[in-house]
């Protein structure tokens, strides 16, 4: 049987062509330049009106969030008050994105308290932490992000089902 586009039905072999016609997936595409990680600096306070009353918002719902999740999470407040700050000023302009949210996740407080309480000292924790960091700007940087589609579905939500009932 023949399909529109010259495309053959072979049953359970697979797909037949005609010979000298390519598949439709492998249209030739014009590859663009991949957009600059940073803001243009011609837009960037382009509707600076309008995201100075959204700021105040976000910092005003995110300050709570940031000291909670730090006293759940075992550290002083301050590194909250600190990770909400920095994780504003720092990934919003790398990231790039108009709707990006940043900052301390609830979901990691289980895994920053046991942490704290298994290495020695405070300054340990914060030692892990930073190459952690390094790390990932690493791994970033060797476009490895392609390395999480190796983890099923189902592995990702069961994390976040038990992250969800820890923090019940």
């Amino acid at each position: 049987m023949e399909f529109p586009g010259g495309r053959k039905d072979l049953g359970a072999s697979g797909i037949g062509l005609t010979p000298g016609r390519r598949p439709p997936s492998c249209s030739r595409i014009a590859l663009q330049p991949s957009p600059s990680p940073f803001p243009n600096p011609n837009n960037m306070f382009k509707h600076l009106k309008q995201d100075l009353p959204a700021s105040l918002v976000v910092f005003l719902v995110a300050l709570p969030l940031c000291l909670g999740i730090a006293l759940a999470s075992g550290a002083p407040p301050l590194a909250g008050l600190i990770a909400g700050i920095l994780g504003g000023l720092v990934v919003a302009p790398i990231s790039g994105s108009q709707v990006g949210v940043s900052g301390p996740a609830a979901g990691l407080a289980v895994i920053v308290l046991n942490g704290i309480n298994s290495l020695p000292t405070y300054e340990t924790f914060l030692l892990a932490v930073v190459i952690g960091g390094l790390v990932q700007l690493a791994l970033g940087a060797l476009k490895a992000g392609v390395i999480g589609l190796y983890f099923p579905s189902s592995v990702i939500q069961g994390m976040l089902s038990a992250i969800g009932i820890i923090i019940f």
